[in-house]
């Protein structure tokens, strides 16, 4: 049912409606601002499945022949001819002459117009019922209150086919949602579709927490049918639409994809629908059967998620058909093949809710097991007990490679110029299409500098990709930075597309934005996606004051943003939220800057949530803002507070992210005296990403406690008086010198290398030496003894022996990062790494992975040329960079007291070691300096496997006793063809890794 008036005064319109409701009939009301003909297509193709009649108020510009054609198509659709059944006029206004007649020729049906407005209502609803009986006036409705069917009714083969179509026509256009820039028309998806490909999670290798030995094994035994199961699909990416039929004929009957926001989880649906009712492809393209029946189930549209499937059910069928009766979706659940579709289960805001939503989920996959369900959801909302437990398979959506981005860009300018301007000739649309094509991929995929990695990132994501190609088409060029992408974005959509149409303008893009901010700022605080409307009038009062706007425009205003730019949209009556959390990030973080003088309260409130995960992306845009910047008094926030150590890498992400990083609020903050020694580690590491900090001049004051003792012990003999200025190189090296913690002292040797150099003459256990062409660095082990294995481990880790080593030796203080193994690749034109350009794993700082021992051994080889190349090795260093043998490595990581793990003997926890997927991936080196070892080297529990030289044996039956490699008699792989040049000898790794759990990061644990 859809009502649409234009221009009418008064109330007639709203009147009509009701009397309609009351009859029974469901309806939609355009508003009095939707133009009629062709702007009107558009929006009721796209937005409304014409389910019944069409009711149109008339009103002295109505142009019944746009609207008679508009209807018709649909009904065309609908595969009837009786077209004109759908168009009810009704005159609500009285002119002298109204053009009632066009291409169908259908007279008005009543007049409701002042006096006659209560007959001419009625004769609107008569004809309702006349040409559109309600469904308990059909044969075969139910009867009454027994339910039961009428002799010969058969609502599944009456209504499918009308379902089926409805479904098809609601999810096959891809709406661009209010990105307008110049492009105001819903694409065809199949256009523009690029098939996902789907990464198996094996979340079958461990829990998520730590196990100890014995439960390790429990679990092992229980999950091992699963993990065989799993290990025989093909573990390569593929598409999705082929990992669906792994999953079916792997007996599988749900699968869940993960995913991050826009990373295509609810087009990948839309996809699967129009694949399954597709005349072309049908159910069998997905590998299912021929009868199967789609379902699509929007979370975050029902009112109460915790009924279960089949209230969920009868929710997604009347968005698509209003007036089926409830039969048919009894008749069909009973039907039994469907592909439930269950979108957005991280979009059940209360977690219990949604726990509860993951139990019915897994009660419905045993009620219906002819079914399958394809649930998403975002990698934060999918936790602990939301965890779907039996029969579905978890698939992470993979990023888009560079190839198809391209695809996609090249497809999406095609769709779009093809239906730009109709007036141009095919070859015209087509050669404009490839030239901005052309032009936009070689700014991302072309350009090999750091602005350009940023925007590569982004463009892996499908609807960051989507907004990049909106600006693009828009500006013909693109801004490098992501707060500037998201800035011209935003002006795209509040002003510059209205202007471009000489479309009247509420508000200027700035105005626009002092709207929105606050309310961005207000929904980040309270944790909300959403914001009900009697809420925002109140926060936007002194906005709309500031603004010279009377105070009761609030509604208008935010319905004017919702309307004509779509970065709010609704989310259920009188409530509204942002289109993309993206929108809502960068607004807040401009709410932050807006107020770092007169609220520095909202500076604390980045400083209070920082290690929280919804905040993390609104202090990454807050410091990259240009103009005021945000990063000093963030940061100074952070040290006051203690709160630098409570995630290193989103500290080391807003230095990499700053668009003016300063040393500044680290030095004062050292100078003045930090009292946790942390804290002062982790300023130490802040430095490193910001250039000359030596050269700043910091002011230094005594005080009381630690930080006065310091102070006066800095000055004593000095000449430089407490209360004196000092510059960042000698603020480290009185601290790499006579720091109380000899972590902090060691970073700070590591900062300035000569310090380090000075005292290798005699070095001893932790002492830092830094190779600075491979920016690696290495921590002294003294000679001594230790006992190497475990009586209570494994059969490989015994029997347990001792080994002494009579000289010392260094050992790398962090694994290899991807930094330093790219200088590698370029210097020699190696090849990339598996998993080289996994955003999980691919950033400067992290460990790198997927490295093989050979790969590990060449690198070693070419750091050894580097640094014999006219420089000499500290005192003790041997003669080159190697791989260390397992001896070498567990007596670094246990000591001489052969602990348990490199900390000592407690269990390990989320705050000492990356573990047990308690992160999720790979985490910056020397995040966790609190799990060092003794000699101060770090990451060597969890985070990411080390190579050993050793090869690997069954036990230690007859290892060497000295500290040497074992590199004789190793195991050979089945599938190897052994020979003396080639063994393919097992190698040893060592350490566990992010997904490992307890038992595997132990010292002693070999692998």
């Amino acid at each position: 049912m859809v009502i649409v008036h234009d221009e009418a005064d008064g109330d007639a319109p709203e009147r009509l409606e009701a009397r309609i409701q009351e009859a029974g009939y469901d309806t939609w009301r355009s508003g009095r601002d939707v133009l009629v003909g062709e702007q009107l297509h558009g929006t009721i193709s796209a937005k409304m499945s014409l389910d019944g009649p069409v009711v149109i108020c008339l009103g002295p510009g109505t142009v019944v022949s746009g609207l008679a054609r508009i209807v018709g198509e649909a009904a065309l659709r609908r595969g009837t001819d009786s077209s004109r059944h759908y168009l009810i006029p009704v005159l609500v206004k009285p002119v002298d002459t109204v053009p009632l007649r066009g291409a169908w020729g259908r007279p008005r049906v009543a007049d409701c117009v002042g006096s006659r407005f209560d007959q001419g209502a009625q004769e609107v609803v008569n004809t309702l019922k006349k040409v559109f009986p309600l469904p308990s006036e059909h044969p075969g409705a139910e009867n009454g209150a027994t339910g039961k069917t009428s002799r010969g009714a058969r609502p599944l083969q009456t209504h499918l086919p009308d379902y089926l179509t409805h479904l098809h026509q609601a999810h096959r256009l891809l709406e661009l949602h209010g990105f307008r820039t110049r492009v105001d028309f819903p694409l065809d998806l199949e256009q523009v579709y690029i098939p996902l490909r789907a990464g198996l999670q094996e979340q079958f290798m461990h829990p998520a927490r730590g196990l100890d030995h014995d439960e390790e094994e429990a679990l092992r035994t229980a999950l091992h049918a699963q993990e065989a199961q799993e290990r025989a699909m093909d573990k390569r990416d593929i598409p999705f639409q082929d990992a669906l039929k792994r999953a079916w004929q792997h007996g599988y009957h749900g699968v869940v994809i993960l995913g991050e926001a826009g990373s295509g989880k609810t087009t990948l649906l839309k996809h699967f629908v129009v694949a399954c009712t597709g005349e072309r492809s049908g159910p069998a393209s997905l590998g299912l059967p021929a009868e199967t029946v789609p379902i699509f189930i929007v979370l975050r549209s029902l009112e109460a998620p915790e009924k279960g499937l089949v209230s969920a059910t009868e929710t997604a069928v009347r968005a698509v058909c209003p007036t089926f009766p409830k039969l048919f979706t009894r008749a069909l659940l009973e039907h039994g093949k469907l592909l439930f579709l269950v979108d957005g289960l991280d979009e059940v805001v209360d977690e219990e809710q949604r726990a509860g939503v993951s139990r019915w989920l897994e009660v419905a996959v045993k009620q219906y097991p002819d079914a399958f369900f394809v649930v998403t959801s975002r990698y934060a909302g999918y936790r602990k007990e939301v965890r779907l437990r039996t029969h579905f398979l978890s698939m992470n959506v993979r990023n888009l490679r560079p190839e198809e981005g391209r695809r996609f860009i090249a497809r999406w300018y095609a769709a779009v110029e093809a239906r730009a301007e109709l007036n141009r000739s095919k070859e015209l649309a087509e050669h404009e299409a490839a030239q901005a094509t052309q032009k936009l991929c070689k700014v991302i995929w072309e350009r090999d500098d750091q602005r350009a990695q940023g925007l590569q990132k982004l463009a892996t994501n499908p609807l960051m990709l989507q907004i990049i190609c909106l600006v693009h088409r828009a500006r013909k060029q693109l801004p490098e930075r992501r707060v500037e992408l998201f800035a011209e974005c935003l002006e795209a959509l509040l002003e510059l597309w209205l202007r471009a149409k000489e479309m009247p303008l509420a508000l200027s893009a700035e105005q626009a934005e002092r709207v929105l901010r606050p309310v961005a700022w207000w929904l980040q605080e309270a944790g909300e996606k959403e914001g009900d409307l009697e809420a925002l009038r109140t926060l936007l009062r002194p906005t709309l004051r500031a603004l010279r706007r009377p105070e009761d425009q609030a509604d208008s205003l935010l319905l004017k943003i919702k309307d004509q730019s779509g970065v709010l949209v609704p989310a259920g009556p009188g409530r509204y939220q942002f289109l993309h959390d993206s929108f809502r990030e960068y607004l807040a973080a401009r709410h932050v800057q807006d107020g770092i003088v007169a609220h520095p309260e909202r500076v604390d409130a980045l400083a209070d949530h920082f290690e929280e995960g919804p905040w993390r992306e609104v202090s990454l845009l807050a410091v990259a803002l240009s103009g005021t910047p945000v990063f000093e008094p963030l940061m100074a926030a952070m040290i006051r507070k203690g709160r630098l150590g409570r995630s290193e890498a989103l500290l080391t992400d807003c230095m990499r992210d700053a668009f003016e990083p300063s040393a500044r609020p680290f030095l004062e903050g050292l100078a003045r005296g930090i009292e946790d020694a942390s804290e002062r580690y982790h300023a130490l590491r802040a430095l490193k990403w910001v250039e000359h900090w030596q050269d700043e001049q910091v002011a230094t004051r005594g005080g009381a406690g630690w930080a006065g003792w310091l102070a006066r012990l800095l000055s004593f003999g000095r000449g430089v008086p407490a209360g004196g200025v000092r510059s960042g190189e000698a603020l480290l090296r009185d601290l790499a010198r006579e720091d109380p913690d000899p972590e902090v002292r060691a970073m700070a040797r590591e900062m300035l290398p000569q310090v380090g150099i000075d005292v290798l003459e005699r070095p001893e256990w932790g002492s830092v030496w830094v190779h600075e062409p491979t920016g690696l660095a290495f921590v002294y082990v003294p000679p001594g003894s230790f006992t190497m294995g475990s009586e209570d481990g494994y059969p490989s880790e015994r029997p347990v022996h001792k080994v002494t080593f009579v000289r010392g030796f260094w050992i790398g203080k962090y694994p290899v990062t991807n930094a330093q193994y790219g200088r590698f690749m370029k210097a020699k034109s190696h090849r990339e790494p598996r998993f080289w350009k996994d955003s999980r794993f691919n950033a400067p700082d992290q460990p790198v992975v997927g490295v093989t021992w050979g790969e590990a051994f060449a690198y070693c080889r070419w750091a050894s040329d580097v640094l014999l190349d006219g420089r000499a090795f500290p005192p003790g260093g041997g003669s080159s960079i190697r791989l260390p043998s397992e001896a070498e490595w567990e007596y670094a990581a246990r000591g001489p007291e052969g602990w348990a793990y490199p900390w000592g003997d407690p269990k390990p926890t989320p705050g000492l070691v990356n573990f047990a997927r308690n992160v999720g991936r790979t985490t910056p080196v020397g995040q966790y300096p609190e799990g060092g070892s003794w000699v101060g080297a770090l990451d060597m529990a969890g985070n990411v496997w080390e190579w050993c030289a050793d090869h690997w044996h069954g036990d230690d039956k007859g290892a060497p006793d000295d500290g040497s490699a074992w590199v004789a008699g190793g195991i050979v792989p089945k599938t190897s063809k052994r020979h003396e040049k080639d063994p393919q000898i097992f190698r040893v790794v060592r350490g566990g890794c992010w997904g490992s759990g307890a038992v595997r990061v132990r010292s002693a644990y070999r692998g």
